[in-house]
């Protein structure tokens, strides 16, 4: 299995920080650092954003419906 390329650090008063595994890095998205975050919202965030780097990386593919007929 692959290694995703983001994880979780929790920081001091038990927030969290999104970080890139391979920079060690905060993960930074349109200008706004990914951190102080409660654990829900940055497991969420953590999820989207390793689902869209597998899929970037072409290791999971989403088939997408077709559009459905209209009458």
């Amino acid at each position: 299995m692959a290694t995703q390329r983001f994880d979780l650090k929790v920081e001091a008063n038990n927030v969290w920080t999104v970080i890139d595994v391979f920079t060690g890095q905060p993960v930074v998205l349109d200008g706004y650092l990914m951190s102080h975050l409660p654990r829900d919202e940055a497991d969420d965030l953590l999820d989207i954003l390793n689902l869209k780097d597998a899929m970037r990386r072409g290791l999971i593919q989403i088939r997408r419906r077709p559009p459905e007929d209209k009458d």
